[in-house]
C-alpha cells in the first residue's frame, strides 16, 4: 500500500472509527472498513458503486446505481466528514485517507512535514518586529468585528418541536440533541444562547413558541425534530422567527442512531456549523 505498513494503516482506521465524529455513522464506518481492506488485500476490482451498494448498504437484486445514488451520497458525506476529522482530533495523524472525487478506492498518504525555516538572521529579526504591530491590528478588526453594531450575535433559544407540538411520529431524543446544540453554540460563542436549565422549565409547559421567544426575551429560535426515517433517524434543524412563524432555513440529517450523547453531539457539530452563518445580525 505505497510502502505504508499494512497494521499501521488499520490502526489508523481503527482510530477514526472509534472517534465521535463517526460514533453516529455506522454506514461511513461500513464504508471506510470495506475500502481499506478491499485495497489492502489487493482487491482493487471489488471497488466499484454496485459492489459497495451491495456489500455496503445492502442493495437487493435489482439495484441500479444510475437511479439510487446513495454510494455517491455517501461517498460525499465520507469526504467531509473525513476532513472534518483531519482539521480537528485527527490533526496530528501520522497518515492521511483520502478518496479522490470520482473513485472509492482509498489513497493513504503521510502528511507533509514542517519545513524547516531556513531564512537568514536579519529577515527573521526584522519577521519578529514586524509581529507586534500585527498583533495590534489584528486585535483592532476583531474588536470592531465583534463589537461593532454590524455584527451583533443574537439572542437564540433551543427548543424540542416536542415541547410545542402534539404532532404524531415524534422522537424523544429531539431533547437530547436540542440540549447538546445548545451547549455547542455556548461553548463555540456564537450567539447568545438561553442556559438549558432555563429552557427545562418549558418542557411540560406546552407553551406557543412566540410567547417562549418573548418570555426569555429571544430574537431567534431554533427548533429541533426528530423522526423515525427508512434507515436511521432524520434530525431537521431550523430557524424560526417567533412574531411570524417564519421558518428562516431548513436542514435535515439522517443518522443511524441518535440514542447515545456521542451521537447526539455529533449531529449538534453539524447542526450548529451550518447555522453558524445565520446567527449574527447584519
Amino acid at each position: 500500500m505505497d510502502g505504508i505498513l499494512v497494521q499501521a494503516v488499520r490502526d489508523h482506521l481503527e482510530r477514526i472509527v472509534a472517534d465521535d465524529l463517526f460514533s453516529g455513522a455506522a454506514r461511513l464506518c461500513r464504508f471506510l472498513r470495506f475500502t481499506v481492506e478491499s485495497k489492502i488485500s489487493g482487491r482493487e476490482d471489488q471497488i466499484k458503486e454496485f459492489v459497495i451498494g451491495r456489500e455496503v448498504f445492502d442493495r437487493k437484486d435489482g439495484y441500479d446505481p444510475r437511479l439510487d445514488p446513495i454510494v455517491r451520497v455517501e461517498a460525499r458525506r465520507l469526504r467531509a466528514k473525513l476532513a472534518e476529522y483531519y482539521e480537528g482530533p485527527g490533526r496530528t495523524e501520522p497518515l492521511r485517507l483520502e478518496y479522490p472525487r470520482g473513485s472509492y478506492i482509498p489513497i493513504v498518504t503521510r502528511p507533509n512535514p514542517v519545513v524547516a525555516d531556513a531564512q537568514p538572521a536579519r529577515r527573521r529579526s526584522l519577521t519578529w518586529l514586524a509581529i507586534p504591530g500585527a498583533i495590534v491590528l489584528a486585535a483592532l478588526i476583531l474588536a470592531a468585528y465583534r463589537f461593532g453594531p454590524w455584527a451583533r450575535p443574537q439572542t437564540v433559544a433551543v427548543l424540542p418541536v416536542q415541547w410545542i407540538s402534539d404532532a404524531s411520529g415524534l422522537d424523544k431524543t429531539d431533547a437530547g440533541i436540542a440540549e447538546a446544540v445548545d451547549a455547542e453554540l455556548a461553548n463555540r460563542d456564537i450567539a447568545r444562547v438561553i442556559a438549558w436549565p432555563v429552557m427545562l422549565r418549558y418542557q411540560t409547559a406546552h407553551r406557543s413558541s412566540d410567547s417562549i421567544a418573548a418570555e426569555l426575551g429571544a430574537s431567534t429560535l431554533i427548533m429541533i425534530a426528530v423522526r423515525d426515517a427508512d434507515r436511521g433517524k432524520l434530525v431537521s434543524a431550523f430557524l424560526m422567527e417567533p412574531a411570524s412563524g417564519r421558518k428562516r432555513r431548513v436542514n435535515s440529517y439522517t443518522v443511524d442512531d441518535v440514542s447515545t450523547l456521542a451521537a447526539q453531539r455529533s449531529v449538534a457539530h453539524q447542526i450548529v456549523g451550518d447555522l453558524r452563518p445565520l446567527l449574527v445580525l447584519r
